[in-house]
């Protein structure tokens, strides 16, 4: 792997986002397996009743296209059992979007970059990739249930669940604030102070989730549903004989073999008879998402974009200027 710099000229008003070259990349080395759900999501916001309708006004936004989530197995570099990740970058792939959602991104755990110990910026060389944690699904309750007639698992967390103590992530832009009550869901940050409950159902073919967070003055809440995404072709499947966990395998019954070269993971079948599924949690798909295999990202919240794939995008705001970029090649 290196990285070679490419200047890029932005003159542009507004917040410019960029490709977060580094985040790309360990993504591509996660070895991440899953299942990717594709459809809809919506927000709701409230204000507590000591402020007016008129001065703090709530929120029901509408239901945009362009949602994701994972559920799989991540290699041992995760102490969790299996993980989740919603992600929806915007549903209109235009260079303003006019969604009140957007910039969305959570995940029990991620396979992120470091240099020195701290989180890489836009640029990083010699730096490490490694576990940031967020969730403790351990504290979640975790219980078989039927889903729309299937079998399939309830996960549900409160913010007791939450151990990442420095880490921001994990974050979401919904549009609304209200200055009476100090409150402002835009630029929000999931952290140790304000973290989420969440109520997770899925089955091999359809997944709901509900990200419920409460700061003072306010809660915010966000629905997703979607079935699975079917022209993400994945040979993996929620085990049949699954315990009181949900166990993933490939779908001809195998187990993921995990191996790691250097900084990145691969899975490969326990038999050697099932293809190894891809390892990125990016792509090319549909509109928005998270790597190589599922849908490609394509837009961010009131701001400029550049079309390349990739979930992580650094934000970059700025009214005008000249900002070297990189480009990672693997």
């Amino acid at each position: 792997m290196f990285y070679s710099p490419i200047p890029t000229i932005l003159m542009l008003l507004g917040a410019v986002r960029l490709t977060n070259a580094q985040a790309n990349a360990a993504f591509e080395a996660s070895g991440a397996q899953y299942i990717l759900y594709s459809g809809n999501i919506s927000a709701s916001v409230s204000y507590s009743s000591q402020f007016s309708s008129s001065s703090c006004a709530s929120l029901t936004t509408p239901s945009y296209s362009n949602a994701h989530l994972y559920i799989g197995k991540n290699p041992p570099w995760d102490p969790n059992p299996f993980f989740f990740e919603l992600y929806h970058s915007a549903s209109d792939g235009r260079i303003f979007t006019n969604d009140q959602i957007f910039n969305l991104d959570f995940s029990s755990s991620a396979y992120e970059c470091f240099k020195d110990g701290k989180p890489c910026g836009f640029i990083a060389v010699d730096f490490d990739l490694k576990l940031q944690q967020y969730l403790d699904l351990a504290k979640a309750q975790v219980a078989k249930t039927t889903f729309n007639g299937e079998a399939g698992f309830s996960v549900n967390g409160d913010p007791t669940s939450w151990i990442a103590s420095n880490a921001t992530g994990n974050g979401v832009d919904v549009v609304s604030s209200c200055r009476a009550a100090r409150v402002d869901w835009e630029y929000f940050k999931w952290n140790s102070t304000h973290a989420p409950s969440y109520n997770l159902t899925f089955t091999n073919t359809t997944a709901s989730l509900t990200l419920t967070t409460k700061i003072t003055n306010s809660e915010m809440s966000l629905t997703f549903s979607a079935p699975r995404n079917t022209t993400y072709k994945a040979p993996i499947q929620l085990a049949p004989d699954s315990g009181s966990e949900p166990n993933f395998e490939f779908v001809n019954g195998d187990d993921f073999v995990f191996s790691q070269r250097g900084q990145s993971w691969s899975a490969a079948s326990s038999s050697g008879a099932a293809g190894t599924s891809p390892t990125s949690r990016r792509g090319g798909s549909t509109p928005t998402g998270t790597g190589n295999i599922g849908p490609a990202a394509t837009t961010s919240k009131s701001a400029a974009v550049l079309g390349v794939e990739g979930k992580e995008i650094m934000e970059v705001w700025m009214v005008v200027g000249i900002v070297g970029g990189v480009l990672a090649v693997v």
